[in-house]
């Protein structure tokens, strides 16, 4: 039983179907004195009505009903999934505990977050019609039968399940007495021998569009009175608390099947007909368009040149890790189980960065020693925006699945996201100078993904407006590249900008709470220098004529007029900084008649960025006193009280100081004390997130601060934060469920905020 206890002797009780499984109120919601049952009566009412009827059509072979219930069927057996006393419970454990009002709503947004699987799954219904026992019905009914997760595995402690999107996993639903459906991967059916079970199945979402034939069904089995038996187990094995059937003497399957767990594969597995199953679908549309889908929902062939060739066994310890995340093996994902490791069957982000890389420079004739970057500036052409972003858009097509490619979060090094604006002109303050202090960063990509704008905002199909964009994403991808060869950078595209149902997950979240979002004075500040250097890169870029009338409209009338001999100067001065400047084009910016150029600066948001951080085992840190504020932000559920048994580690933080660098991009020789500090907050970020005790002791930390003059150095002041519990909220931890791992994840628990002391003038 769910609560520990064990009974020698389990009461069996005779109950009609009214009274069988009867749970009181457990969809009501409560105001104040009022209950509320609405959701049992509106929600459930129709999905259990319509689904009714698609079952009915399941049993019968209808085809017609089949078809026009299809979807109501997958929508009922989700809910029948996710609406039961377990199935509650595993969404409560996944949130870490929630009121019943933000239960329901929880509820009600997984809802159907199994339907795309299991709609893409070999159905096959095999029949008990001729066994002499009938299936059993559980308080539990979608059952997920597992050969490598027995029913003591960790995974399947109550109330986990084998996930849905394991490659092993099948999904069994009694229909009614005499038929049983069960939903099996197609890579597993199709290959049981050769498949990694504990693998994700290819293209594993738990959100998206899919198509499938809706005729494909496998029914030509009549099962024997063993064979239910095995499959009467595996029902009851997964069940909450009760089992029922037409006959006592079938509650019992445990004392007729002596298979071993992994052995009742062998009857769940199709074995005939599989040619229902898999192909390709190329869709047509009266406008002229056209979709492809493949065996796996795939939307692209993308894949085809991003797989790798496999790994048939771990490397050796000293070997580079075959996730290619750029590092030893025994630092990588030697401790770390198969089935939580990043994918070693298609290319890393690591990898794909390094293509792009290799692409650019191919694209732009930077592998040709003669070629200075001045010669990049001055002929970067629109044909060379256009083949740099469809090659950035190759790699990372609409039906990429960043919980396959993200790193494994590390024991043994610190790792911090990076949650504010990706931009090259502060790239030296906020990003390459945390190098000195942190192991690895995770930050944004600042490439747009024509795979998810409008042609008319696409820099395939207007590349003029993205040229002085480009230029500065190139420059900042260059600086990166040997962190990122290194293993040490992580440059992580949004998914927003690719995955649909991500996107509509985080606008969802967006319209509920609101578009507003108040900036801090220190972005307002930041904000407004950015703006005035914009202005004047513009200004500067134009030509000497132009940029004369300019200076001569915009100067005040007066004696202290400039002469024209003045502003010539000016004008020349202006023509050699610009020219001397590595983030600016030499010709002429468009004008707004000719829809003017695109100026981007790419950021996760709050949610995103904890998502991402929450998955790589990242602490984050930000210079926007905006994010900052908005990381404490209560959702109405979870509070940010500081954990008091980290308050000696906050002071402690709270006391240093990191010196940044103001002209360069890369810290010459690293500033004095990073040592110290960089080994601090490994062993802060390490203890937190293991959830071990923070040894203060052990920690020997110059804390001196040096002026700002020093070293032609800046000074950033920690502000740390490490709230009880982390930063929970009920989004993030949703977006953890749908787009990343099924099993616990602990949330962020650590944020610093780099609060500026000194700044340049």
């Amino acid at each position: 039983m769910p609560n520990g206890q064990t009974l020698s002797e389990p009461e069996v009780e005779e109950l009609g179907p009214k009274l069988a499984f009867k749970e009181f109120d457990l969809y009501t919601t409560r105001l104040g004195r009022a209950l509320n049952d609405d959701i049992e009566t509106f929600l459930f009412g129709k999905i259990d009505k319509s689904g009714a009827d698609a079952v009915r059509g399941w049993i019968a072979g209808d085809p017609v009903k089949i078809h026009r219930r299809f979807q109501d069927f997958f929508a009922y057996m989700d809910a029948q999934k996710l609406r039961t006393p377990k199935g509650l419970d595993w969404i409560l454990k996944h949130y870490q505990g929630l009121p019943q009002m933000d239960l329901m709503a929880q509820m009600q947004a997984l809802r159907q977050m199994h339907c795309t699987m299991w709609s893409e799954g070999v159905r096959e219904i095999v029949s008990a019609a001729k066994s002499p026992v009938k299936f059993l019905v559980s308080d539990h009914p979608v059952t997920i039968y597992h050969p490598k997760l027995s029913p003591d595995a960790t995974e399947c402690q109550y109330p986990g399940d084998p996930g849905v999107e394991l490659v092993g996993s099948q999904t069994l639903f009694a229909l009614d007495a005499n038929h049983c459906l069960i939903l099996t991967n197609f890579e597993y059916a199709e290959d049981p021998e050769e498949a990694a079970l504990l693998s994700r199945r290819t293209n594993a979402r738990f959100r998206g569009d899919s198509m499938a034939r809706t005729d494909a069904f496998i029914r030509s089995r009549e099962l024997s009175e063993a064979e239910v038996h095995a499959i009467n187990l595996v029902l009851k094995s997964r069940a909450r608390k009760y089992v029922a059937s037409s006959n006592p003497a079938w509650l019992y399957p445990e004392q007729h099947c002596t298979l071993p767990w992994e052995r009742i594969a062998e009857i769940l597995l199709p074995r005939s007909d599989l040619w229902r199953f898999g192909g390709e679908i190329y869709i047509g549309y009266k406008d002229g368009t056209s979709a492809y889908r493949d065996k796996f929902g795939r939307t692209s062939k993308a894949h085809e040149f991003l797989t790798k060739p496999p790994q048939m066994e771990d490397p050796t310890a000293d070997a580079p890790c075959g996730c290619g995340g750029g590092i030893a093996f025994r630092d990588c994902c030697a401790n770390v189980a198969p089935q939580r490791r990043p994918s070693w069957r298609v290319m890393s982000i690591r990898e794909r960065n390094l293509a792009l890389v290799g692409g650019i420079n191919r694209i732009l004739r930077l592998d040709e020693d003669q070629t200075t970057w001045l010669d990049v500036r001055r002929r970067l052409s629109d044909d060379h925006v256009r083949q740099i972003h469809e090659l950035y858009a190759a790699l990372w097509p609409t039906d990429t699945r960043l919980i396959e490619l993200l790193p494994s979060p590390q024991s043994k090094r610190s790792r911090a996201l990076y949650l504010g604006m990706m931009d090259a002109r502060t790239l030296s303050t906020n990003v390459t100078a945390m190098l000195a202090y942190m192991d690895e960063l995770v930050l944004v990509h600042p490439f747009v993904n024509a795979n998810g704008v409008r042609p008319e905002f696409s820099p395939i199909h207007h590349p003029e407006q993205f040229r002085d964009q480009t230029l500065r994403n190139v420059f900042l991808l260059m600086v990166l590249e040997p962190e990122i060869r290194a293993g040490r950078i992580h440059l992580v595209p949004d998914p927003l900008d690719y995955d649909v149902g991500f996107r509509n997950e985080i606008m969802a979240i967006t319209e509920r709470t609101g578009h507003n979002v108040k900036l801090g004075p220190i972005d307002k500040k930041l904000a407004q220098a950015l703006s005035r250097d914009e202005m004047k890169r513009a200004i500067m870029r134009l030509p000497p004529a132009k940029m004369k009338a300019y200076i001569q409209q915009h100067l005040p009338e007066g004696p202290e007029r400039l002469a024209d001999a003045d502003i010539d100067s000016v004008v020349r001065l202006w023509k050699r900084e610009v020219e001397e400047d590595p983030l600016a084009l030499l010709d002429q910016p468009l004008s707004s008649g000719e829809r003017g150029e695109f100026k981007i600066m790419k950021g996760f948001a709050r949610e995103t960025g904890l998502y991402v951080a929450t998955l790589t085992g990242s602490l984050v840190y930000t210079d926007s006193d905006t994010q900052w504020a908005r990381l404490h932000e209560t959702d109405g559920i979870h509070r940010y009280e500081p954990d008091p048994a980290a308050s000696e580690a906050v002071h402690y933080l709270d006391s240093l100081h990191i010196k940044v660098p103001m002209l360069t991009y890369h810290h010459q020789v690293e500033p004095l004390g990073a040592s110290g500090i960089r080994a601090l907050l490994r062993s802060v970020a390490v203890a937190l997130r293991a959830g071990v005790a923070l040894d203060v002791d052990a920690w020997a930390i110059a804390q001196e601060v040096p002026s700002s003059e020093e070293e032609g150095l800046l000074i950033r002041k920690l502000q740390s934060s490490v709230p009880r519990n982390g930063f929970q909220h009920t989004d993030v931890s949703r977006l953890v469920l749908m787009f990343g791992r099924q099993e616990d994840v602990p949330p962020v628990r650590l944020a610093l905020f780099l609060e500026p002391v000194s700044q340049p003038g």
